[in-house]
């Protein structure tokens, strides 16, 4: 991690690569994702069609999560945690 990532707090909580399913609701549309890292702060997930929403609810297993889309590469997005801890780290 640079010192300008440590200076805007990127990437403070540890990640874990993951694969799995879970689905993503936001204003415009629910579509199934795939889950491919996660962090006590945040989520990269890959959809199956773009998002325009900036908002959401993660789901996955047992848990529900508000996000916000932080960034977006194709299919592939960033998300971060609206609740504070939302998911331990014993989660994932």
């Amino acid at each position: 991690m640079s010192d300008i990532d440590n200076l805007i707090g990127r990437r403070q909580a540890r990640r874990r690569s993951v694969e799995i399913m879970g689905t993503l609701l936001t204003p415009s549309r629910t579509q199934p994702v795939l889950i491919k890292d996660v962090s006590a702060t945040g989520a990269k997930i890959l959809v199956r069609r773009p998002v325009r929403d900036k908002t959401g609810l993660l789901a996955w297993e047992d848990r529900k999560v508000w996000c916000e889309v932080v960034w977006v590469d194709g299919l592939m997005l960033g998300l971060h945690f609206l609740e504070a801890q939302a998911v331990e780290e014993d989660d994932f």
